[in-house]
């Protein structure tokens, strides 16, 4: 099993842990009565990525630094402030740090060494939402929106080889044609959110599910990786082409929600002697 596939799985046992506590809400309140939910929250966040990047356009090889890659798992979390105007519509700002991570094959005197390429970065995304209540605790939500990506730093870690040996940075060198090493990238992405959130009087627990595309990131070789023939440096731009995250939160609502007033009590009327005959 690759690497790929084993947080691939790690990353869908965590998406169908949360469709699991979402409809489990929704069916532990389906018989509350709907409720204005609009007001501010803001909290805290954490988020479960895979990222991934396309196929770069015309490399000068198959076996050139940075070619043949595929996608790795990272983490990470922040603020958020969400801000539910009506019942129906709201905005949102989440200010995140993410450590990413992605996988490269590269090749050299007949032999594949298998890397990892990290980066971390602050992520920003400002998304319009749209909600649906499906009770006074639980409701469904979509967001649309623009993500500011601002690349924080990047390394491309000690090659592996076949047998998990690890090669140091000067038995890279003596091995490839050029020596990889990669930095921090910005970008911009269209993010797409669905999710949802279960509130009680003071405290709101949203769930969704993120994915982003980077719109700035570009598919050319040569403006992904910039190789210096002087020093036989090939340095990448450290970002994905696309994520995917499953995102945790747990956030105040701000100010809380009235508690339900109390039932009111049916007292039985009286026994009336007299009725049988008021009523002619």
């Amino acid at each position: 099993m690759t690497q790929t596939q084993i947080h691939s799985r790690w990353l869908s046992c965590g998406l169908v842990a949360a469709l699991v506590l979402c409809s489990g809400a929704a069916r532990a309140d389906d018989g509350d009565d709907e409720e204005d939910l609009t007001g501010f929250r803001i909290g805290i966040k954490g988020a479960l990525t895979l990222a991934g990047q396309t196929a770069p356009d015309s490399p000068p090889s198959e076996t050139a630094a940075f070619v043949d890659s595929s996608p790795g798992v990272g983490f990470g979390g922040g603020l958020y402030g969400e801000l539910r105007a009506t019942k129906l519509l709201g905005v949102e700002l989440d200010l995140l740090f993410v450590s990413n991570r992605l996988y490269y094959v590269a090749s050299a005197n007949d032999l594949d060494f298998e890397q990892y390429v990290s980066f971390e970065q602050l992520r920003i995304p400002l998304l319009a939402k749209l909600y649906h209540a499906l009770s006074a605790n639980f409701d469904l939500n979509v967001a649309l929106g623009p993500e500011l990506i601002v690349g924080l730093g990047g390394r491309a870690e000690n090659t592996l080889t076949g047998n998990g040996t690890t090669l140091s940075d000067a038995q890279i060198e003596s091995q490839l044609d050029y020596f990889q090493q990669a930095e921090s990238a910005l970008g911009a992405a269209v993010a797409v959110e669905i999710g949802c959130s279960i509130y009680t009087l003071r405290y709101q627990i949203p769930i969704a599910l993120r994915f982003a595309y980077n719109v700035l990131g570009s598919t050319a070789y040569d403006e992904r990786v910039t190789v210096d023939e002087a020093t036989r440096i090939a340095n990448l731009g450290a970002i994905e082409s696309f994520q995917v995250g499953l995102v945790v939160g747990f956030g105040f609502l701000i100010p809380p929600r009235d508690p339900p007033p109390p039932p009111v009590e049916q007292r039985p009327a009286p026994d009336d002697p007299f009725a049988p005959f008021s009523r002619r």
